[in-house]
């Protein structure tokens, strides 16, 4: 029964994966190309009782109805009816990641000639062009028409939640002037406003506001049904009728008509109809209308019209196809609804999508022309870059279709903060593109109907995650199931429900997860890693219960494959919800090729009893190589390999209640080990060692290995106390300080834009050394080949008269854009580093703000507050004299200083040496 139960639980998973993906059906749909997707008639889900009406619920798109997309929910939105057409007031939705149609609820029993039916909902009516989604709101809107019973035009503004199943009427006491029956709009997701025009008698331009709940009129130009769109790039709203092609200027709020002379195929402009669909195609970068027989496409640079004519095109709709025609940015394709009783039909306009030009860079941010992510996450196209500045972002999310895209925060972290939004039903961002890559971004809040709302849903192919945070979301990643993931120098904290469910991460069956370099902690009652990839490569990772977590495994890989599990440190805590601390194979064997590797990883088992080491299957080879396990419980249960692994009570760290998990000189891990040697060509000798917090550093090398994540660092030819980097004014100045040189050549200076491949040396000449010297030296190096906003990485190369070679780093520093008056909250390396009687630390406020300044030992304690208090806007300079919050002296070694203002948060590193 429990076999059964985990299948079903697996492919539930799967399927959930699977529903919510791109469609890649539609992707590779061939240029210039129509299809007709079988069975998607919106009949099929029409309801069985009549509300009444000459025509029937066919009415709800033949009697001038209109539609729009959802980017949050990725759907079609069709409302229609009214008038002596259909009573019926029921809303449908087409799901473009299924391509199946859906009734979202029953029709209301009618209340006829009336806006508002006795149930509180709207009646029917023609909706025309008055359709909309607000993303930032997450509500579909609805604005005027021709009402059900007598075709009187409706006046209230309405709005209806998908979450909450329920129509919100927005118009008490807040009514926008006559004259809303031919009308049409657009959603403008930069400045938050519906763009709405109307005709007689009191025609104009309106824009409608929800967070205030205010319609501004704009001006008194005609309008009637007259198809519009935006144009995200140059920001014009673009609007054709009565023989003109005009626009109105958005980024400058111009709202003169521009009339824009056009030629080539210029047609669509004297169709004789002025209802039919018009769009703007992000990606090719053009103004594309249809409504039956050829696409006219314009291009908004040469201001040439062109027509392409493909077989396949579904016939025209009678009354116009007002909404039905949009752009899906996704799978870069358009959509057309013409009958509800013919199949939807899709169309694509150029191969692969994508516009041949350079990649942009969008900026976001408090002080730029986008506020939000989401505001331009449907711009975005292949290669471009998204910089979000550091600060909090309430509410907002986003999914994100396009490839090779790169989204990073700017100064710190920008936090997500959505308090329960969530995009599609998923969570905070949903990555549908492939190569992507997210850096420096905060995620917490995450929750969905479901329960399983994750800080990213993953569903592309090929996403890298960089010092990113995760925290109080009911799951911190969730997914992918196709591709490859990397994560690293990320936190994971305090995600899960707390039903065993759900995980700081739950890794579905792709090709292959990688993740290095993080601290992952406190999962809410499920596993702090849970994967179930062919291939898993968990490395130097900090995982961890602490004093008072719950989590259930500290890695769980349920569904076997290939896994190599090296140089993590590894606790479980006295509270745990499953005393095993890693399992293998506990749900199956999903794949062909099953092995397990753990080498040199450090294990801590607080809880009263446990097991170390789970080979659910007893698969071979399962090789445990040079792992410390300290505390109580089986090393392995099932079968194993084991070599040169130590089980004690009194592992002699360096600070066991601080979590601190170096070895000293005295612990029986020291020169314990074997050499790993490698599997397959896999070298499984660890290469670094975890720093905390979320980094490594290179683990030293000597004769013998030791026991676990950690090397007790014995006399090297240099013994080097500090490598650090700090930009200032346009370039990098490289410092590092030996305490004692033996027969010490120079130094190297390695540079590269990766922080794992193409390192170039940056130095001529070797960096002359002290050679032999017990006295402390400090070396500079200055890199002025730089460009701002780029992150760099630095190895530090030492070559003794042997000829031998050791390497320190790497670290990194990012080349932060230049300002004279800061616009965004900073933290500076402090300066002198290391520092033996004071150092300087300085930190930037764009306005006042609460602020606090602490410093921290590597433990992870409390040693002081610089500052607890109210800070003006601008640049600040604090000293610190190495002492405590009680002014008594601390100890030579790192320290870690953190700025927090709101929910920003910044740390660095220092050294004190006296």
């Amino acid at each position: 029964m429990a076999v059964k139960m985990r299948l079903v639980l697996l492919l539930l998973f799967v399927f959930q994966l699977t529903l919510y993906s791109q469609n890649k059906t539609l992707t590779n749909l061939p240029e210039n190309s129509w299809y007709s997707a079988p069975n998607t008639e919106m009949a099929r889900v029409f309801p069985n009782v009549d509300p009444g009406g000459n025509t029937g619920a066919n009415a709800i798109i033949g009697a001038w109805g209109g539609g729009t997309y959802d980017p949050i929910h990725h759907q079609m939105i069709l409302w229609g009816g009214g008038h002596e057409d259909y009573y019926g007031n029921e809303l449908y939705v087409f799901k473009l990641a299924n391509l199946t149609w859906e009734r979202v609820n029953d029709p209301s029993q009618p209340s006829l000639s009336v806006e508002r039916n006795s149930d509180g909902t709207p009646t029917s009516r023609h909706t025309y062009g008055g359709l909309a989604y607000l993303t930032a709101a997450n509500r579909f809107f609805a604005r005027g028409g021709s009402r059900a019973g007598d075709g009187w035009e409706v006046l209230k503004t309405w709005t209806y939640s998908f979450e909450e199943k329920m129509w919100y009427d927005m118009s008490e006491n807040q009514y926008l002037a006559s004259g809303a029956l031919g009308n049409s709009c657009v959603y403008d997701s930069v400045d938050n406003l519906v763009y709405f025009g109307c005709n007689d008698p009191n025609s104009g331009l309106y824009s409608y506001d929800y967070d205030e709940n205010v319609w501004t009129r704009l001006n008194s130009d005609y309008f009637y049904l007259y198809p519009m769109t935006i144009d995200t790039k140059r920001r014009l709203l673009f609007v054709i009728g009565d023989g003109y092609l005009f626009t109105y200027d958005l980024a400058n709020k111009n709202f003169d008509r521009v009339i824009w002379t056009t030629t080539g195929s210029t047609q669509i402009l004297n169709s004789g109809s002025d209802h039919f669909g018009l769009a703007y195609d992000s990606k090719s970068d053009r103004i594309v209308a249809w409504n039956g027989g050829p696409v006219y496409i314009l291009d908004p640079e040469t201001k040439i019209w062109t027509t392409r004519t493909a077989s396949g095109a579904p016939s025209p709709t009678l009354n116009g196809i007002f909404g039905r025609w949009q752009y899906i940015p996704g799978e870069d394709v358009f959509i057309a609804i013409t009958d509800a009783e013919v199949n939807v039909h899709f169309y694509k306009l150029s191969a692969g999508g994508g516009s041949s030009e350079t990649p942009k860079t969008y900026q976001v941010g408090a002080n730029r022309t986008y506020k939000m992510p989401s505001q331009v996450s449907t711009l975005v196209a292949k290669g471009d870059t998204v910089e979000i500045d550091a600060g909090l972002y309430t509410g907002d999310v986003a999914s994100w279709y396009a490839n090779d895209l790169t989204i990073k925060g700017i100064g710190g972290k920008a936090h997500m903060k959505v308090n329960g939004q969530h995009a599609e039903g998923k969570g905070i961002w949903i990555i549908k593109g492939d190569k992507v890559v997210i850096e420096n971004i905060e995620f917490s809040g995450a929750s969905v109907p479901d329960e399983n709302g994750a800080g990213i849903r993953a569903e592309g192919n090929g996403l890298t995650i960089r010092q990113c945070y995760f925290h109080d979301n009911e799951n911190g990643i969730l997914g992918p199931n196709e591709g490859e993931l990397v994560i690293e120098n990320c936190e994971f904290a305090s995600n899960g429900y707390g039903d065993g469910q759900t995980h700081n991460m739950y890794i579905g069956l792709i090709d292959k997860f990688t993740i290095r370099s993080s601290y992952i902690h406190h999962a809410r009652i499920g596993h702090n890693i849970k994967s179930r990839a062919r291939e898993n490569e968990i490395l130097y990772n900090r995982i961890m219960d602490e004093d008072d977590g719950t989590s259930s495994y500290a890695i769980d890989l349920p569904n076997g494959g290939k896994a190599f599990i090296i140089g993590n440190v590894i606790q479980q805590g006295p509270n745990n919800d499953n005393s095993t601390l890693v399992s293998y194979g506990a749900e199956g064997l999903a794949y062909s090729e099953n092995e397990f590797y753990a080498v040199n990883n450090t294990l801590v088992n607080d809880y009263e009893d446990g097991i170390f080491f789970l080979n659910a299957p007893s698969v071979q080879p399962f090789t445990l190589i040079n792992n410390l396990c300290v505390g109580p419980g089986t090393m392995v249960s099932g079968d194993g390999e084991t070599h040169s692994n130590l089980q004690t009570d009194s592992p002699i760290f360096v600070d066991r209640a601080n979590y601190d998990y170096r070895i000293t000189d005295i612990s029986p891990a020291v020169d314990a080990g074997t050499e790993p040697g490698s599997s397959g060509g896999y070298l499984l000798t660890p290469m670094y060692q975890y720093m905390h917090p979320a980094d490594v550093e290179l683990r030293p090398h000597d004769d013998e290995i030791d026991v676990g994540a950690y090397e007790y660092n014995h006399l090297l030819a240099v013994e080097l106390s500090t490598f650090n980097a700090t930009y200032r004014d346009g370039a990098i100045d490289l410092m590092w300080t030996t305490e004692s040189e033996s027969l010490s050549l120079g130094f190297n200076i390695l540079k590269s834009c990766d922080r794992e491949n193409d390192y170039v040396k940056l130095n001529a000449t070797l960096i002359t050394a002290a050679g032999t010297s017990s006295e402390q030296h400090t070396y500079h190096f200055v890199d002025e080949e730089i460009e701002e906003r780029q992150t760099y990485y630095y190895i530090l190369q030492e070559l003794d008269i042997e000829g031998r070679l050791s390497q320190y780093g790497p670290v990194s520093v990012t080349a932060e854009v230049s300002s004279s008056s800061p616009t965004q909250i900073n933290l500076y390396q402090n300066y002198p580093n290391p520092f033996n009687c004071g150092t300087l630390i300085k930190f930037c406020l764009p306005s006042e703000s609460f602020t606090r300044l602490d410093v921290y030992d590597v433990s992870g304690r409390l040693i002081t507050s610089l500052v607890h208090q109210y800070e003006q806007a601008g640049e600040h300079t604090v000293q610190w004299h190495g002492t405590d919050s009680c002014g008594v002296a601390v100890s030579n070694g790192a320290y870690f200083y953190r700025l927090r203002v709101g929910d920003y948060a910044q740390t660095e590193k220092m050294l004190l040496l006296k």
